[in-house]
């Protein structure tokens, strides 16, 4: 442990802390301020956000008919008390309306239209709220009245099924009480967590990289492969590398998932299933929003320790910097790539199969598990070159 202990020494140099510290604050500024810091300012996402909070406040996780009834008569009373109101402005009736929904739906493409809806939209909460409970209205009945699907039908968000597929749609069709869990927030969520795994991967790169090419600038390897307990160092550098990526994921996603919550009160939909009537990002299992913020977590995690991992044997592969950066470039450029599309994006999505995940990373940690396996055994028999 002792030895395992200063290798994390070595590796958590200040100067390349703070090198990653400096990176991640630019990173986080171009960015990860977006998702983080404006989703409670974009409208109208926002707006749906907040009316499917008030409903989980007031229904629960899950809508049923009667609920939904109930919801539909609050929504338009909501809208005749607005409606009223508009009565009363000279600007609305002086145009010829009365109603949200005729200024709204009006043929009129005059600039007094435009203006007056502006207004109205800039002035009051209340038509972006109308308009959201309209969207949840639509969706909800379009998701009741769809037939039974089978093989080669469209999903009920365009995907084309096959057997496996069309059952698991047809299951989620029938529930009697639909998770109240809204699109705009997985899309806004899976946004924060590809920046932020792809800050973990090039932190982890920063850090890690270069601890052979320090040594071997220092002409340490000659004087550790000259005695046994030199040799068996390299299984002792491997834990601690992975210590040391598992770190600093861990950190920097607490960091992120801190601010998020803080920033955007999504809290309230952690017990809600994602597989919502609201959201187009279907899955194979019934995750609450809580259970796959922790599963992705886990799987960022998973891919930082494997890219600490690879850094590490890179690292004691190549001579000079120049090297290191002409072979880890490229595959930091690939595992980015993978991030913002398949290995967290996407993965758990009802359009791959069932398998997929499990497929990916068990083969993500072969593969890196694999070279560090093999590198282990060259190292207890390689020659001393001075």
């Amino acid at each position: 442990m002792r030895m395992i202990g200063w290798e994390l020494r070595k590796i958590f140099e200040w100067k390349r802390v703070l090198a990653a510290l400096v990176f991640c604050t630019l990173f986080f500024m171009l960015f990860l301020t977006f998702p983080l810091n404006t989703f409670h300012r974009n409208r109208p996402m926002i707006d749906n956000v907040r009316v499917t909070q008030s409903m989980i406040e007031k229904y629960g996780t899950a809508l049923d008919d009667g609920e939904f009834a109930d919801f539909v008569t609050f929504h338009e009373e909501k809208s005749r008390q607005f409606d009223e109101y508009l009565a009363t402005r000279e600007d609305v009736s002086a145009l010829g309306f009365s109603t949200l929904a005729e200024i709204r739906n009006s043929d009129n493409e005059s600039p007094e239209v435009f203006a007056l809806l502006d207004t109205l939209y800039a002035d009051f909460d209340e038509p972006w709220e109308i308009q959201a409970r309209e969207h949840i209205i639509e969706f909800y009945e379009a998701r009741r009245a769809r037939g039974e699907a089978a093989v080669g039908d469209l999903s009920f968000w365009g995907l084309m099924l096959d057997a496996n597929q069309a059952q698991r749609e047809n299951t989620l069709g029938s529930l009697e009480a639909y998770p109240l869990f809204e699109g705009y927030l997985m899309a806004n969520y899976s946004e924060a967590l590809v920046q932020a795994a792809a800050m973990i991967a090039f932190s982890i790169v920063i850090i890690v990289s270069p601890l052979y090419l320090t040594e071997r600038h220092q002409h340490m390897l000659p004087i550790q492969y000259a005695s046994k307990l030199g040799r068996k160092l390299y299984a002792k550098k491997a834990i601690a590398v992975a210590l040391a990526g598992a770190i600093i994921a861990l950190v920097e996603l607490s960091a992120v998932f801190a601010i998020y919550a803080i920033k955007n009160g999504t809290l309230v939909f952690s017990p809600v299933e994602i597989n919502s009537f609201l959201s187009p990002f279907q899955t194979w299992f019934d995750f609450t929003f809580g259970q796959y913020m922790l599963v992705t977590a886990l799987m960022a995690l998973i891919l930082g320790t494997g890219m600490a991992l690879l850094s590490k044997a890179i690292s004691r592969i190549a001579p000079i910097y120049l090297t290191l950066l002409a072979i880890l470039v490229p595959i930091l450029a690939g595992l980015i790539h993978g991030i913002y599309t398949y290995l967290l994006r996407s993965v758990w999505s009802f359009q791959f199969p069932q398998w997929f995940p499990f497929v990916i990373y068990g083969g993500i940690a072969l593969v890196v598990g694999g070279i560090i396996l093999w590198q282990g055994k060259h190292e207890k028999k390689c020659d001393i070159l001075v």
